[in-house]
């Protein structure tokens, strides 16, 4: 739109050329002339007329910035939703869910004012007040040096403060990006702080973050008002040092120039001109403060739209194993090392098979890799060597939604949505009531759910609130289990469970097992895998072994 807010900017200056002079001639009609009435009639038209044209082109300017604003927005989100898709699960362990909405959400809609109201605004100060300066000039070339004279000044002390704006409004975005993580983490573990009595400790520092986070904004609304202070003064200074040389050269004070020629029409169109000179100017300035914020926002959505995608995702299907779905994958991996960090590597040469329908337990001391090989086995990630394949078929070659229809993946952290048992369970596979209550037996939560009144219509807060860890990681199962997959990948399935409830969890994964034979892969610290497990892999100085 900057060809368009151009042309706009040049109208806007012919109406307020037009508005000046009709009202100096107004006045110099009814002073100088001593005009009547029905002789001022075609200024007070012209007049009436500018101020038509003008706000009509003020409302179109801010009509078509606002909906530039809204596209940009809408096609930056859609951008930044298939980043994140792209990046997969592993974006997960680099940004908190609080973060990523901060981004997608908030940082977005902080671009609105830079869009919709600086940037259409920056165009009308590189074209209104060039206009009015040789509008004024072509009157009195004195007056107009004045105003050139004066100019410069302003955009200098704008762009000094600006630079110490951007900086804190950067720390302030990141300030609140902590905010936001650590109030999602106390949410998240309410019911944990509440059993150690730590609620009242949390409460404090919460409390001081928030203050820390008020004193960064006073801080940046400071620097803002400072920014506005400026361009009032060295406006103000300009149109005063103007004025009183218009004054002074009727009066016949001051004869320098082409003063001598000053009358009171072309001294009242000056003056009426200086305010629209600097107007602009000073309309960029209360701009500057969402341009601050703007630029630090786009700081780190750039991060995030510079996020790799986990995996090239191939042009072309490769087999029939998406389209003939097996019952279970032999998953073999030749050659395969793996780096994370600097090019640090965290298993290398690693030749591994994973027979179809059997039970694989991948152990290991923290930090050793199991997340990361599991990871690399589901696909999101292709390993810097080797191949890995799914029953004789390379990975890399497989598209996600291939891939999707092959394998299932349940994660350390499960998700789950604000809605119902029903809502939670649908969002990947059919919604008949037999279908769901048979997974939610499978993954053993029938009991539980014949005992609820509502059913399958029961109501879960965020994350899950009102359920148990173990029932959030069933439920999460139970939804993978509706469309069953050939591969079902677990990373610490068992983690904070109690000892009959994970006994229970792993007796059922095995059944499920010879049930469907399905091939399980399970990545867990815990004792009680070794007996679920038919066959068990330890990760142990970078290298993967059959025990």
């Amino acid at each position: 739109m900057r060809p368009v807010a151009a042309i706009l900017a040049f109208i806007e200056g012919l109406t307020v050329l037009a508005q000046a002079w009709c009202l100096a001639s107004l006045l110099d009609a009814v002073v100088i002339q001593q005009a009547h009435l029905n002789e001022t009639t075609a200024w007070f038209v012209g007049l009436g007329l500018a101020w038509l044209a003008r706000a009509a082109v003020t409302g179109l300017r801010g009509i078509m910035g606002a909906k530039a604003s809204s596209l940009l927005r809408t096609s930056l989100r859609r951008q930044l939703v298939d980043v994140a898709l792209s990046a997969g699960p592993l974006l997960r362990m680099k940004q908190s869910s609080a973060g990523l909405s901060q981004s997608i959400l908030e940082r977005v809609d902080a671009l609105d004012a830079y869009y919709a109201k600086y940037q259409p605004q920056l165009i009308t100060v590189m074209v209104l007040p060039l206009m009015l300066a040789l509008a004024i000039a072509s009157t009195n070339w004195l007056a107009g040096l004045v105003l050139v004279l004066s100019a410069p000044f302003i955009p200098l002390f704008m762009a000094l403060i600006g630079m110490g704006a951007s900086q804190l409004s950067l720390e302030q975005q990141h300030a609140l990006d902590r905010l936001g993580g650590l109030f999602y983490d106390r949410i998240s573990g309410l019911a944990t702080l509440t059993r150690f009595g730590a609620t009242h400790r949390e409460q404090e520092k919460l409390r001081t973050y928030n203050e820390s986070f008020r004193q960064r904004t006073m801080r940046v609304l400071r620097v803002a008002f400072l920014s506005s202070a400026v361009l009032e003064f060295f406006s103000a200074l300009a149109i005063a040092v103007m004025a009183i040389y218009i004054g002074f050269s009727l009066l016949g004070f001051i004869r320098v120039g082409p003063s001598d020629q000053m009358t009171l029409k072309t001294g009242l169109f000056m003056l009426l001109l200086a305010p629209e000179f600097y107007n602009p100017l000073r309309s960029l300035g209360q701009f500057w403060h969402d341009r601050a914020n703007a630029l630090a926002a786009a700081s780190a959505l750039m991060s995030l739209q510079k996020e790799p995608s986990a995996r090239l995702e191939p042009t072309t299907a490769e087999g029939t194993l998406a389209t003939e779905k097996p019952k279970g994958l032999n998953v073999t991996l030749e050659n395969v090392s793996l780096t994370v960090g600097q090019n640090r590597v965290l298993i290398e040469q690693v030749n591994m098979t994973l027979e179809a329908g059997l039970c694989h337990l991948i152990e290991g001391p923290s930090g050793a890799g199991k997340t990361t090989l599991l990871n690399h086995i589901a696909g999101f990630s292709d390993p810097s060597s080797g191949k890995i394949g799914f029953s004789g078929i390379d990975v890399a070659t497989l598209t996600r939604a291939e891939l999707h229809n092959l394998r299932a993946w349940l994660g350390q952290r499960p998700q789950l949505i604000s809605g119902t048992v029903r809502d939670n369970l649908c969002l990947d596979g059919p919604n008949d009531d037999q279908t769901l209550q048979t997974a939610l037996q499978q993954a053993g939560l029938g009991v539980w759910l014949s005992q609820r009144v509502n059913g399958l219509d029961l109501m879960l807060g965020p994350e899950g609130m009102g359920l148990s860890r173990g029932q959030i990681q069933r439920l999460c199962l139970a939804r993978l289990l509706i469309t069953p997959k050939p591969l079902l990948l677990l990373d610490e399935p068992t983690t904070g469970l109690d000892q009959p409830t994970e006994t229970q969890l792993w007796s059922d994964l095995k059944g499920m097992a010879k049930r469907t034979g399905m091939t399980i892969v399970a990545a867990s610290h815990s004792p009680l895998a070794r007996d679920w497990c038919d066959v068990c892999w330890r990760i142990k100085n970078q290298r993967v072994v059959r025990m």
